[in-house]
Formats: structure tokens, sequence, C-alpha cells
């Protein structure tokens, strides 16, 4: 059974749920900066650097928690000297990226909608052996042939850029239609980041490092978790109130909020902010679950403040409009 997105959030009055299957090629329209890193003739840039040729280029500046870069300062650094932003020791492999104008979050559902052909001959690969799967598009010499498992990063079609840092989606369930087009159900497992690009074409392909979360354990960051759950769920009450919607109780008291951990929780919260992909981006980017929770606290505690505002505004006119009548 393909599972979809419902739950709705408002931040600051701006609507930023996700729901259903998202199309190939679709992107978000955003004036913003972003902190993506940029994947162009084999040349990726960012906060972890920038890879071109023989020469590695460290780069160095800060990012605020909305996602906004700051000024850059890059300087040459030979490939012998190391990376100091990363461990030589990191797990790497060769893994087809899926580029796409959303940001896909471990812990999260990711439901896709495929109908491009190349894109429907990879996972058609990826695939391989399951029921349903058109045997005559798998590629039989690819490593990826039925792991199910491929990488998504966001790509900025504004920017013409896309994001160094992204996850590891596994697909979960999958249906064709009678044009051949795919219904695909994923989640996210790890992130990973994009150390070069292996091929362009027909799909990306990329060198990737898994990346390990800080360990962040113990009474505070669990106290922490709690505290985004609950507003968490003040957010969606109040929203549903001032909608005046009537939503399902899985809605209200989503199961994630009890099951997930400090670290998974602070992932799929962030996969609800679907309308803010520059912050999406930044706290797929941080290493701290500890720091990921704080920043949606701060989120969240700001949209509760703007819709408890909203909703005194809405209750006022309400008694203005009877006494009048």
């Amino acid at each position: 059974m393909l599972l979809q997105q419902r739950h709705s959030v408002e931040m600051c009055g701006s609507r930023t749920s996700f729901s259903g299957h998202v199309n190939h090629g679709g992107h978000i329209r955003s004036n913003k900066h972003s902190s993506a890193i940029l994947v162009r003739n084999k040349t990726i840039l960012g906060a972890t650097g920038l890879v071109q040729g023989s020469k590695k280029y460290t780069v160095q500046g800060t990012s605020s928690s909305r996602g906004q870069r700051s000024v850059w300062r890059i300087s040459a650094q030979n490939p012998e000297d190391g990376d100091p932003s990363s461990s030589s020791k990191a797990a790497q492999e060769n893994l087809p990226i899926f580029p796409l104008g959303i940001v896909a979050l471990p812990a999260s559902q990711c439901p896709l909608h495929i109908f491009e052909a190349r894109y429907r001959v990879l996972f058609s690969t990826l695939l391989d052996g399951d029921e349903g799967v058109d045997a005559g598009l798998v590629s039989p010499d690819k490593p990826w042939r039925g792991t199910r498992r491929f990488g998504m990063a966001y790509y900025d079609q504004q920017a013409g850029g896309l994001a160094s840092i992204g996850t590891v989606l596994e697909i979960e369930a999958h249906s064709t239609m009678e044009d051949g087009r795919m219904l695909i159900e994923n989640v996210g497992k790890q992130r990973f980041k994009i150390v070069d690009v292996v091929e362009e074409k027909p799909v990306l392909v990329c060198r990737v490092e898994y990346l390990d979360d800080e360990e962040d354990i113990g009474d505070d960051v669990t106290a922490l978790g709690r505290e985004v759950a609950d507003l968490f769920k003040d957010v969606v009450k109040l929203s549903t109130k001032i909608k005046d919607a009537d939503v399902d109780e899985d809605v209200l008291e989503p199961k994630e909020l009890q099951t997930l951990g400090p670290r998974d929780l602070s992932f799929w919260v962030a996969s609800l902010f679907a309308g803010s992909p520059y912050n999406q981006q930044a706290l797929l980017e941080e290493n701290s679950t500890q720091k990921r929770l704080e920043i949606e606290k701060e989120l969240l505690e700001n949209t509760l403040k703007y819709l408890s505002a909203q909703s005194a505004l809405q209750s006022a006119f309400t008694d203005t409009n009877e006494s009048d009548s």
C-alpha cells in the first residue's frame, strides 16, 4: 500500500506541508540564497570544500540556522594534505543520485512519481527481482541492481546547483501504472556527502561518503525532544482550529512523536517544513541532534506565537460580527 504524508504545519503563515507524490522535475521557487553545494562540470562547491581537477579547495564560512549563506573564503589545498572537515576512514561508495527540488531526510517518507525514461530504467534496476518490474528496463551491469537504495539531493533550479549533502533512500513499496509511470514509496536512511562526480549521464552517479551524527544522548536531549514533540502537536492543533478542519486523530497525534528517538524525531519534524527547503537543508547538514532540535524548537515557538495571534484576531472579528448582528 502506498503511503502519503498528511500532516500540515504552518510556519509564520506559510503552508509547509508535504502531500502525495512528487513529480520528478518539480522545483521550489525562492529568492533566498542557498547553502547548497553546486555540482557543475564535475565541480562541487560548499561548506565541505571545492573539488576540481587535482586541487582541493577548503571553503570557510558560516551559515545561519535559516540556511542563508554567508561570505565564503576559498583557499587552495593539496590533496595529500587531507580534508579537516571529513575522516579518511569514512565509508565511501558510488551511488546513483536523484536530484529534485525537495529535501529528503532520514527517518522520513519520500514518495516519488517517476515518468522520465532514464529514471524508469534506474528504478527498474534498483527493483530488479521484484514483482511487476519490467525486466527489459533493468541494467544488468550496474552495481546497485536490486539494492533498492539510491541517493537524493536537493536541486536548486534558480541557483542551478545540487546540494552536496543528501540522504540515502530505501524503496519500501512501488507500483507501475498502465502507461509505465512508477509510484515509489521511500524512507530516508542515512546522510551522505558527495565527494566527486563519477558519471553525469544518463543519470548522475557520485562518489559519496556516509556521514555519522554526533552522539547526542542523555536526559537533556531526550527532554528537548519531548519539548519539540509537544510544540509540534500544539502547532498542528491550533492550525486545525483556525481552519476549522476535521482531521483524523493520527494527524493530531502522529505515532512518530511517541516512537522516534531524539535523532530520528529531529529529522522527521524537519521533513514537515517542506515549504522551506533552505531550512530543511540546513537541518540536514547539521551533525548535532541537539542543535537540530534547538533550531526546530525556535521555529515551532515562533510559529505558535504567530498562530496564537492569528487565532486571537480571528476570535475578535467573530465577536464583533456577533455583536453587530
